[in-house]
C-alpha cells in the first residue's frame, strides 16, 4: 500500500517550484527550479549558479562603493554646515556687539540731552531772574529820578 501511495505522489504533477533568492538587501529574485535535463516549453533567461554568484558579488561591491560615497558626501555636508554655522555665529556676535555699542551711544546721548535740558532750564530761570531784577532796578532807578 505504501508503495502505491509513493507511486501516486511521484506521478502526480507538482507544478512549477520557485525559490526566492536574496541577491542583496531587499532585492530578491524568484528563481524557478528546473531539474537537470528539463526541456523548456517557453522562452526564458537562465542564470547559472556561477553567474548568480558573480552578480551577487558585483552588487555587494557596488553597494559598498555607494555606502562609502554616501558616507563621504554626508561628511562633506556636515563639514560645510558646521563651517556655515560658525560663520553665522560670528556674524551674530558682530551684530550683537554693534548693537550693544549703539545702545551705549544712545544711552550716552539721552543722558547728555537730559543734562542739556537741565542746563537750559537753569539758564532760563537765570535769564528770567536776571531780567526781573534788571527790570525792577530800571523801574526803581527811573522812579527815583
Amino acid at each position: 500500500m505504501n508503495l502505491l501511495l509513493s507511486l501516486t505522489l511521484f506521478l502526480t504533477p507538482i507544478g512549477e517550484l520557485f525559490e526566492p533568492i536574496q541577491v542583496h538587501g531587499s532585492l530578491t529574485l524568484k528563481a524557478e527550479y528546473l531539474p537537470e535535463g528539463y526541456r523548456l516549453e517557453r522562452e526564458a533567461m537562465v542564470l547559472s549558479i556561477e553567474d548568480f554568484a558573480l552578480l551577487q558579488s558585483e552588487l555587494e561591491v557596488a553597494n559598498q562603493a555607494w555606502e562609502l560615497r554616501i558616507a563621504d558626501l554626508n561628511a562633506q555636508h556636515e563639514s560645510s554646515f558646521t563651517r556655515m554655522q560658525q560663520q553665522l555665529e560670528q556674524q551674530v556676535l558682530v551684530v550683537r556687539t554693534e548693537s550693544a555699542e549703539k545702545d551705549a551711544k544712545i544711552k550716552t546721548a539721552l543722558l547728555e540731552a537730559s543734562d542739556a535740558r537741565s542746563q537750559a532750564k537753569l539758564y532760563k530761570i537765570s535769564l528770567i531772574t536776571t531780567s526781573a531784577v534788571a527790570s525792577a532796578l530800571i523801574i526803581y532807578l527811573a522812579a527815583g529820578r
